[in-house]
This record gives C-alpha cells, sequence and structure tokens, in this order.
C-alpha cells in the first residue's frame, strides 16, 4: 500500500513538473509574439525619401488625416541616414510602410524580389486604376515594359539651358525669337554648323551663312552687349561623370529604346546591334567639348575641361552666368542656383533639346514620329510612390485612396507645387511654376516632346562609370577622329554586357 501511494506522489509530481513546463513554454510563445507586434496608433503609414520635403510631407498628411478621418503617418529618412537601409528596417519590422518611394530601378528590383511591389493591374480601386493606366509608357516605373509599379511624383527635364537676351546680341532683337524655335526643330548637322560659325565668329569675328530649320541665317556684323563677353559655346563640367553618363547618354539612347524598362530587358544582341548609337552619342561629344568655358578663359578638349576646380559644376553655372558661354548642360533643377547669382536671367531662360546625331537605317523608338526626336528633351522620374503589395486588402485599398487624394484634390496640389516644388508629369498650364526651366519642361511634355530617361535602365553604376571611363580616356585627348568614336561605342556596349 505504501509503494502504491509513493507511485502516485512521483506520478503526481511528474504531472506538476509538465505542467509547469507547457505553462512556461506558452508564456514563453506568447511574449515572443507580443514582442513581434506593434501596436499601430494610425491607419496608413508612408515613407518617403525626400529629406527636403520632411516637414511639408508630413504636414500633408496630417491634413489628409482631418478632411478624412483616416490616420495618416509620415516617416522621412533621418539627415543622417542612407535611405536604402532606414527603409529596409522599416519593411523587416512589424510596420512595414502601405506606401513608399522608390527612386530608381534598382530599388525596384530589391522590393520587387521581397514581394513588396504592387503591380497596378492588380489594384481594386477604379479611380485609382484610371490614373495609373493614363501615365505615359516612357516614364513608367516598370521592369518589364509591361508592368507598371509606380506613380510619378515630380519630373526633371534635361536640355540646353539658353539666355534669350543673348541670342538677341547675336542676331538682333528682331530674330532672337526665330532662332530660338529653328534652335529647337534643326537637324544635328545644322546645328554643328551653327556651333562651328559660333566659334569662328568668337575667335575672329568671322561672319558666314549658315542654316536651322532650313533658314538662313548671320551673326551681326559686330559683337556688342552680353555677346562681347562670350570666350566659349558651351558651359559644360566635363570631369564630373554623371554629365556625360546620363545627361547627354539619356538623349542618345531615346533615338532606340521607348523607355528605361526596355534598355533594362534588352538582350545580349541589341546590345550588340548599338555600335551607331554610341557612336552618335561620341560625335555629339566631341562638338560639346570642342569649345567649353572654364574658369581661366574658352578652352577645347584636354586636363583643363577636366579640372574639378578650373570647370566644376559651379564653375560652368557661373561661366554662363557671366555671358561668357552661349548654352548650360543641365536640368531644370539648376534653376535656384541660377536665381541666387541672377534672378532676372533665371527667369527669362529658356531649354532647348540636346542634339544627338540621327543615324540612318537605325531601328527608331516606335514612339518617336517623324522630326520629334530632334525636338524633344530628355525627361527623367527621380522619385516614385509605390504601394506595398504585402499590406493587407484593406490597407492597400486605404493606400489606393491616398493616391488619388494626392493626384486630384486641390490642397494636394498645393502642397505638390508650392510646398514640394514638384511637377506633375500631367500638368498642362505651367503658368503656376515659379521656376522658368521648370516651366519651359512643361511646354515640352504637355506637347509629347521628350523622350525617356533610358539611362535608369542600364546596370546601376554603367552612367557613372562610362562617364569616367571617357572623361580619363577621351577628354583629355585634343583631337578626336571617327577611331575615338568607335572606341566609346566599343567601351559603351561592353560595359552594358560586363555590368548587367
Amino acid at each position: 500500500m505504501k509503494k502504491i501511494n509513493k507511485l502516485a506522489f512521483l506520478l503526481m509530481c511528474l504531472g506538476i513538473s509538465l505542467c509547469l513546463v507547457s505553462c512556461g513554454n506558452k508564456e514563453q510563445d506568447e511574449s515572443d509574439t507580443t514582442k513581434n507586434q506593434v501596436t499601430k496608433d494610425y491607419d496608413l503609414l508612408i515613407y518617403n525619401t525626400d529629406k527636403e520635403i520632411a516637414e511639408s510631407f508630413e504636414k500633408m498628411c496630417d491634413d489628409y488625416t482631418s478632411r478624412t478621418g483616416i490616420i495618416t503617418k509620415a516617416i522621412t529618412t533621418p539627415e543622417d541616414e542612407e535611405a536604402n537601409t532606414h527603409l529596409g528596417s522599416y519593411m523587416n519590422s512589424g510596420e512595414a510602410p502601405d506606401i513608399y518611394t522608390v527612386n530608381s530601378m534598382q530599388e525596384l528590383n530589391k522590393w520587387q524580389s521581397a514581394g513588396a511591389v504592387l503591380d497596378f493591374s492588380n489594384a481594386t480601386e477604379t479611380d485609382f486604376k484610371e490614373i495609373v493606366n493614363k501615365i505615359p509608357v516612357s516614364i513608367r516605373l516598370s521592369s518589364n515594359t509591361v508592368d507598371n509599379f509606380g506613380l510619378p511624383c515630380t519630373l526633371k527635364g534635361y536640355g540646353y539651358v539658353v539666355d534669350p537676351k543673348m541670342i538677341s546680341s547675336l542676331f538682333g532683337a528682331d530674330k532672337y525669337r526665330y532662332v530660338l524655335e529653328d534652335l529647337k526643330k534643326c537637324t544635328y548637322e545644322e546645328f554643328e554648323s551653327f556651333i562651328n560659325a559660333l566659334e569662328f565668329y568668337i575667335e575672329s569675328g568671322s561672319i558666314y551663312e549658315f542654316y536651322l530649320n532650313d533658314n538662313s541665317y548671320k551673326f551681326l556684323d559686330r559683337r556688342s552687349g552680353l555677346a562681347e563677353n562670350l570666350n566659349a559655346i558651351f558651359a559644360f563640367p566635363a570631369g564630373t561623370p554623371s554629365y556625360t553618363g546620363f545627361n547627354i547618354l539619356n538623349s542618345a539612347l531615346a533615338y532606340r529604346f521607348n523607355s528605361a524598362a526596355e534598355a533594362h530587358v534588352a538582350s545580349d544582341e541589341t546590345i550588340n546591334s548599338l555600335q551607331n548609337i554610341f557612336s552618335s552619342f561620341a560625335r555629339a561629344l566631341s562638338l560639346l567639348t570642342s569649345s567649353v568655358s572654364t574658369k581661366n578663359g574658352g578652352m577645347s578638349r584636354g586636363m583643363e575641361i577636366v579640372n574639378s576646380v578650373t570647370n566644376s559644376p559651379t564653375q560652368a553655372l557661373k561661366s554662363f552666368v557671366n555671358g561668357q558661354a552661349l548654352f548650360l548642360v543641365a536640368d531644370n533643377s539648376i534653376y535656384d542656383s541660377m536665381f541666387l547669382l541672377d534672378s532676372s536671367l533665371a527667369n527669362r531662360v529658356s531649354l532647348l533639346p540636346i542634339k544627338i546625331p540621327e543615324t540612318i537605317g537605325e531601328d527608331v523608338a516606335s514612339n518617336l514620329e517623324d522630326g520629334t526626336y530632334r525636338q524633344s528633351i530628355a525627361v527623367s522620374v527621380p522619385m516614385y510612390f509605390v504601394i506595398n503589395a504585402k499590406s493587407d486588402e484593406k490597407h492597400q485599398k486605404l493606400a489606393q485612396d491616398f493616391l488619388v487624394w494626392f493626384k486630384t484634390s486641390e490642397l494636394a496640389q498645393k502642397y505638390i507645387m508650392q510646398e514640394f516644388k514638384f511637377i506633375p508629369y500631367d500638368l498642362k498650364e505651367s503658368s503656376a511654376i515659379d521656376n522658368q526651366l521648370s516651366r519651359k519642361m512643361v511646354e515640352y511634355v504637355s506637347s509629347k516632346l521628350f523622350l525617356p530617361a533610358v539611362c535608369n535602365g542600364l546596370p546601376e553604376f554603367m552612367p557613372e562609370e562610362l562617364g569616367k571611363a571617357i572623361i580619363d580616356k577621351y577628354y583629355i585627348l585634343p583631337s578626336w577622329y571617327l577611331d575615338e568614336y568607335e572606341l566609346i561605342s566599343q567601351e559603351a556596349i561592353g560595359m552594358w554586357l560586363r555590368m548587367r
């Protein structure tokens, strides 16, 4: 009997122990679960990578909350942190954003691989679908030419900035409007003749007839006014790789590709067939670097034009503002810096296409109608809004509703244009924009005279690396011949194939 009682006692102790272990494990599991859950005090979380608009972006989201009752929280990358890293920490936490910004094809690929990018063809809200279906193909965020993943936030346009007053000094007040219009429409060959004529005019005062858009022109008999300051034709920071590998290359590649996505998925065969395109790019660079205004005066190719002291982006802007160069290679974001140096100049400048030779017999991008290529500027989208495909159905709907409000409401438009200084891709009336260069860019976009930023579809570091290679090997050579064009073409094609 004592043995039986003893056995019962041991079994009872074992049961209690198992129960305690079980309870302990359950409490531990509950603790771990609680640790991975975040108590959310908002309905919609939006991540913004543009640090310059942090305060006003948060205020806009607060206004959205007050008008809709949807508690919307905005997060912006802190000043001292890198956007991708900071966003990644949110993505891997219990606080993944429902909307976030993507700035490049590489970022798109990263978040696509993580399953965090909603294909807009899977959108559920009719109003949202109507908006995104109207985004021009050439500026869509896509990695495969078919899908549509992002809502463009703003635009950036690249071209030759020119002062109409300088044109007036060269041709006369009665002709400058016609000259500007014909410079926009002229062929590359006509532009090249104009540049050669202007070089002679600056160096020796020699005058001869040339044609722009089939119209005959001559410079005034004597240099006067602003034209007296000219020491070269281009203000171009040749030693800064992005100006060569992005600003100019975009216009060259747009002759063949309809979008960055098309370049992103280009086959080896297609890339190898681009010899003529890259040779045309090299020919345009040869003309561009034949007459560059630097700190020490007008220069042709050589160490002087790639030196960061004598020809930095800041120095190039100063050369243009001081009337020492006719054209400044830039985009519309240069306006604020220009305004600080000369507000009158900044408020009258115009924007012209970067001229690239058109290759006869070359396959042409299907979205180019006859004559539109030479009249168009390259346009990029620095930032897109993307919806997180990992958010549940309810939050994806809230995200779509917010983006519809962002695109259509009067209040959001005030934030976009007045606070953020963004340029909507579908803006028709440019008068509300206080940036003269952005106004000119909108005129091109609304007239459908714009080219895609094809470089965004190239391997991540290729535009910069190609720019560096051209600077190191070719800009330092005084003379270029057909061999240099072919070598630059081979360099570009080989780099693309290696880096893709």
